[in-house]
């Protein structure tokens, strides 16, 4: 199948393999045509430095910035007009530029004060250190990543946002549970993929797409997010994401987990002011467990945001 927006950014953006993958299982049309526009600026403000979100909103407004408040979370930000990178804000931690897409993954994760998280692949820490203010600072998060430059920036990042509840290590996840004990009553395995859905951010994943990749990650997901169900808790929550819309990378790796673990209980995603599709139960790839239609599949077109894939497991 050919497709019209292929050609949005010059002849080959988005490789005919992918598209005809792509259009057995969503509107390819519709979300090639959105992947093809840019991805709007967005930020959370950090009560964790900033009590009062207005008062940002406010010195921001005085210097030329428009925003609209995004409704799925309380602290977030569409620029309408402006830019907030180079603000003074985003220098002191008081606001951090986010997709609002990948808010979604902490808020699902439904954190409570005075508990204990781990987020298995946090690097640059945009969703640990969102999850450190929901935790308003109070009980304790791991943040991991496996790469010593992706670390460095993550350790920035937890220092500019005032995190004080946040340790950082630096390690493969998939061995964690082989080098401790400790057991978490909330655990982020937000891992490393295909990144399609960050497209209208960066073209580098639409060009390096391919179907061997796709697998390669599948492997990586599959070990890393059984190691992440391994540091639960009994009783504890764990949430999956991606930013890819490969169902191998998504439904595929959830499914083998719950087939693998028979106290694996998979709980409805539910973000209320975000737009999604269910999970993927069937494609012309494979057929997953019926329960796989309680994860979410967010598509730019449903929030104007990056493409995310989430999925909320419980240990029994």
């Amino acid at each position: 199948m050919a497709c019209r927006v292929c050609l949005a950014r010059g002849a080959g953006a988005f490789k005919r393999e992918m598209v005809e993958k792509y259009s057995s299982f969503v509107d390819v049309e519709l979300l090639l045509k959105w992947l093809s526009k840019p991805l709007p600026q967005s930020f959370r403000v950090n009560t964790l430095k900033v009590r009062d979100p207005e008062e940002v909103i406010a010195r921001l407004s005085d210097r030329g910035v428009r925003v609209e408040k995004l409704p799925w979370f309380e602290f977030g930000y569409r620029v309408v007009e402006g830019a907030v990178t180079k603000s003074i804000e985003h220098s002191l931690g008081y606001i951090y530029v986010q997709d609002g897409g990948s808010m979604m993954p902490p808020l699902a994760l439904e954190v409570e004060e005075d508990s204990t998280v781990i987020d298995l692949c946090a690097a640059p820490g945009s969703k640990a250190t969102q999850i450190a203010q929901l935790m308003d600072n109070t009980g304790g998060l791991v943040a991991n990543d496996v790469s010593r430059e992706r670390v460095k920036l993550l350790v920035y990042n937890v220092q500019r946002m005032g995190a004080y509840n946040t340790v950082v290590t630096m390690m493969d996840g998939r061995a964690i549970p082989r080098k401790t004990t400790t057991r978490f009553d909330f655990v982020l395995v937000d891992v490393p993929c295909s990144s399609i859905g960050e497209v209208r951010r960066t073209w580098g994943p639409a060009l390096k797409w391919s179907q061997k990749a796709v697998k390669g990650f599948s492997r990586l997901q599959k070990q890393l997010l059984a190691a992440g169900f391994e540091l639960l808790k009994p009783g504890g929550v764990l949430v999956y994401s991606t930013c890819t819309f490969d169902p191998e990378e998504n439904e595929e790796v959830v499914d083998h987990l719950l087939r693998a673990r028979d106290d694996a209980e998979l709980e409805a995603v539910s973000i209320r002011g975000a737009k999604c599709s269910p999970g993927l139960v069937k494609w012309p790839g494979g057929e997953y467990l019926s329960e796989l239609k309680r994860t979410a599949r967010v598509y730019p077109f449903h929030n104007d945001t990056g493409g995310y894939y989430i999925a909320r497991v419980r240990r029994r």
